[in-house]
């Protein structure tokens, strides 16, 4: 299982903990996460 990804963004890094069977559901998680940030 995957417990956390680190995703770089222009404004600085956002720790996102997603858990997920597959690498492919836990980016999914962590873009649906992204796009809930507002900078």
């Amino acid at each position: 299982m995957i417990k956390a990804s680190r995703l770089a963004t222009g404004n600085g890094v956002l720790n996102i903990v997603a858990t997920a069977t597959t690498l492919g559901e836990a980016i999914q998680k962590a873009y649906k996460d992204v796009k809930k940030v507002s900078f």
